[in-house]
């Protein structure tokens, strides 16, 4: 259980440290520019393929 959570808490800080960065606007998260960053491919909160797969959904 506590692997989870603490899974969990470092989604959440990769998270709010891209929305940090970008002045909380998620579009700005959406579409950031800084491509070198290591977080940006967890920039959603979660891998990007997943988030991608979901968008590809609706």
């Amino acid at each position: 259980m506590e692997a989870i959570y603490a899974k969990s808490n470092i989604w959440k800080a990769i998270r709010a440290k891209c929305m940090d960065c970008s002045g909380n606007v998620f579009k700005e998260v959406e579409h950031c520019a800084v491509k070198n960053c290591p977080l940006y491919p967890y920039r959603f909160g979660k891998s990007e393929k997943v988030y991608k797969k979901k968008a590809q959904k609706a």
